[in-house]
């Protein structure tokens, strides 16, 4: 019993450490995180959910991709300590404490009985927590993580429901952490919705009663319905599903460069081997007679159409962040599923744990040496931002010309914005004609920013810093 705890505890460790290393440089803050850091800093310094494009001047967020599930929490760590990214992330280390927590405690408790449960979920974990992107994508004020931390939350409380507690209450909050995860993120809603409805409806029908499968709908659609009411207006719903695709190019183009990817790329070739061999190994199981919970019904369901989700994206890697956390999380059962068939307990054990250790060696050597975090440990883009911009007189008007993640760090509300998420996404294009007419004081820009729209004759350039250009009034 002593090996799994020493795997738990170096597995914590790991966590806090790489969690906090760093918080506020690595990875350097961009543009997506800074757009949902300005809603929070709105919502807690003027109770309003909304972009600032002018002083005094606020939009809608339907446009914006992460929900309050998010949001709420970082506007909190801004009211308590401080308008700052470091506000910010702290939340977002929290939400990694808490999956890392969650599932942990979901694996162990998955795990059949006959199994050694603590060191194949004791290992579990420490996949999870070398694993480069969740660092990557959890630092990050993004919604990546947190909305992944709540679909792990609902799967442990269904799977307390099915082999604990026979609580209905359990079912109600499955239900309410999954609609949180929906609200979190559309691609949580697109993929764990459909999951869910089939595998209580459809494969699980005769498990749980129709009370039951009320519960869980009824937990789901609450915070839904906040999301509407909150986050979204009239025409505006269905945009939203077009995060992963908003230039809508056309999709058999996106099928077609996607697919080449899982030949041509790390990442995506990780992904898709360990999720294939997780779905292999369910099916060796299925076949042997070994019954496949609900729950990693659900996962598995999950993970199928994140696969043909992510086909027809930008193909960014968060895209498909969940399903390959999932298919790490699962891997030790799986490695033992498939060895003990044809070696003894002993020897099955011993494979699994040094292959699983190999693994957690080579995840380790690229978390450290060749990931996103680690390749920008020598970033000072926040400390910069707050050099140059923490000096700026509330007198002073700032226009920032599509860079959202710098607006957290001017310490007053007198400025302008330009934002551009997609051809199709462009919010304050009122605002540019001040730029010809010289009216704003400073203008932020970045590497992006055509020139041609700022007359030399009526700025100068102050300041260059990290991928930043400030320019002020002559």
């Amino acid at each position: 019993s002593r090996l799994p705890v020493l795997f738990v505890v170096v597995a914590f460790c790991i966590l806090g450490m790489f969690s906090f290393w760093h918080l506020t440089e690595s990875p350097p803050t961009w543009m997506d995180e800074g757009a949902i850091d300005q809603v929070a800093m709105n919502l807690a310094q003027k109770g309003v959910y909304g972009y600032q494009i002018a002083p005094g001047n606020f939009i809608s967020t339907e446009f914006l991709t992460t929900g309050y599930p998010v949001i709420y929490p970082v506007a909190l760590s801004f009211l308590l300590f401080g308008k700052s990214l470091f506000s910010a992330r702290v939340v977002m280390v929290l939400f990694l404490f808490l999956l890392a927590i969650s599932a942990y405690w979901y694996i162990r408790l998955h795990e059949l009985e006959e199994t050694p449960r603590l060191l194949l979920s004791a290992l579990a974990l420490l996949l999870l927590v070398t694993f480069a992107p969740l660092y990557g994508h959890g630092k990050n004020v993004l919604g990546e993580v947190p909305g992944f931390t709540f679909l792990m939350l609902s799967l442990l409380c269904l799977s307390f429901f099915e082999k604990k507690i026979h609580t209905r209450i359990l079912l109600f909050l499955s239900g309410l952490f999954a609609g949180l995860s929906m609200a979190t993120k559309p691609l949580y809603l697109i993929l764990v919705l459909p999951a869910f409805l089939f595998v209580l409806v459809v494969l699980k029908r005769k498990s749980f009663s129709f009370k039951e499968k009320l519960l869980v709908l009824l937990g789901v659609c609450i915070p839904l319905m906040v999301w509407v009411s909150i986050q979204l207006n009239g025409g505006a719903f269905w945009a939203v599903f077009l995060y992963g695709n908003p230039e809508q190019t056309s999709l058999i183009e996106l099928i077609i460069a996607n697919s080449k990817r899982f030949f041509s790329e790390i990442q995506p070739l990780y992904y898709i081997f360990l999720t294939f061999f997780w779905w292999a190994g369910a099916g060796l199981r299925k076949r042997r007679g070994v019954d496949i919970s609900t729950t990693e019904s659900i996962a598995l369901l999950f993970s199928i159409l994140n696969l043909f989700s992510f086909l027809t994206t930008r193909g960014f890697y968060r895209y498909f962040f969940s399903s390959e956390a999932l298919a790490l999380l699962f891997l030790p059962s799986t490695l033992y599923y498939f060895l003990k068939y044809h070696w003894h307990a002993a020897r099955t054990l011993l494979i699994s744990i040094v292959s699983i250790l190999l693994l957690v060696g080579l995840q380790s050597y690229e978390l450290i040496f060749h990931s996103w975090v680690s390749g920008s440990e020598q970033s000072t883009r926040a400390a910069a931002l707050t050099r140059e911009l923490g000096i700026l007189a509330p007198k002073e008007t700032v226009f920032f010309y599509h860079v959202p993640e710098a607006v957290l760090f001017l310490p007053h509300d007198n400025y302008y914005q330009y934002l551009q998420f997609a051809d199709t996404v462009v919010r304050g294009k009122e605002f540019i004609p001040l730029l010809v007419q010289g009216k704003p004081d400073f203008v932020l820009v970045d590497d992006r920013f055509p020139v041609g729209i700022l007359p030399v004759l009526l700025y100068k350039e102050k300041s260059q810093f990290d991928k930043y250009t400030l320019y002020e009034k002559k």
